[in-house]
């Protein structure tokens, strides 16, 4: 994780059943600057809306995203 830190990679999405390794990437990454870690699957949460969250947190963290790969509608 810190290699890919010290190459300027900044976004970690964590695609498995829990968030543990995002917990271990925060670990490594302590005390770093600029960079984000989200785990994909949330316990209690059905799949659709744990991928609206996610989808929400990239958004609002200034990743740019496909809404009409996503969602092949207007957006107004």
């Amino acid at each position: 994780m810190q290699q890919l830190y010290d190459e300027d990679f900044r976004q970690f999405v964590e695609v498995g059943p829990s968030g543990n390794l995002t917990a271990f990437v925060t670990d490594i990454l302590r005390g770093q600057k600029d960079w984000l870690g989200i785990a994909s699957n949330q316990r209690q949460k059905p799949g659709l809306e744990t991928l609206q969250l996610l989808l929400g947190q990239l958004f609002t963290q200034g990743m740019t995203l496909d809404w009409h790969a996503l969602f092949p509608a207007p957006t107004w």
